[in-house]
């Protein structure tokens, strides 16, 4: 009997250690345009398609003729695999400073605020430059490095908060640069006019 009980106990064990084991691997697709997949094949018809939900929760379909390779990686924790508040601080930093080496401020409105502002005048100038700076960047502007780390909570938010100041600071800095054209523009044909008469 207790044979038995033992020998249920280390399939137990053992049966737990392989589901465990599982978890730390990730379904990875390659595609044949060069993108890479993480996340998990939560369908696949043979020779078809095939289904692929990455961390962030977005699925993504693909034809089989547009997959390369598939494969399996060890999931791979850039900051340890202990969840803690310097784990967080530290890809909060990194977030905010891949924004800063590449977002390039898209969206921000600056061309449209240059040329409404040197056409007409700062005050009109003033609306797309309060549309630039106050409407949320968008993922498709943020030129993010990084797909895994961008799963990432904490390095999400503080790349988008970080691209949203300088969003912000891009539109309003063209407000006041072409501003100073306008105005300096306008005083030299004042003056000009003037100097004729």
């Amino acid at each position: 009997m207790k044979i038995i009980k033992l020998l249920a106990l280390v399939l137990t064990l053992t049966f737990c250690n392989s589901l465990c084991a599982q978890s730390n691997w990730i379904d990875v697709v390659y595609l044949k345009n060069g993108s890479i997949i993480k996340g998990t094949i939560i369908e696949q018809v043979p020779n078809e398609s095939l289904k692929i939900q990455t961390a962030d929760g977005s699925v993504f379909v693909h034809s089989m003729s547009d997959v390369e390779k598939m494969s399996k990686e060890e999931k791979v924790t850039t900051f340890g695999t202990q969840y803690n508040a310097e784990n967080s601080n530290k890809l909060c930093a990194l977030g905010a400073n891949d924004a800063q080496a590449n977002y390039n401020g898209d969206g921000s409105l600056s061309g449209v605020t240059w040329a409404t502002t040197l056409l007409t005048s700062p005050l009109i100038g003033l609306i797309p430059a309060a549309i630039g700076a106050s409407t949320q960047v968008q993922d498709h502007q943020l030129n993010y490095p990084n797909r895994e780390l961008w799963q990432n909570t904490d390095y999400k938010q503080c790349y988008k908060d970080e691209a949203q100041q300088m969003k912000k600071r891009k539109a309003w800095k063209a407000l006041g640069a072409s501003s100073g054209v306008w105005l300096g523009a306008t005083v030299l044909l004042y003056v000009l006019a003037f100097s004729v008469y």
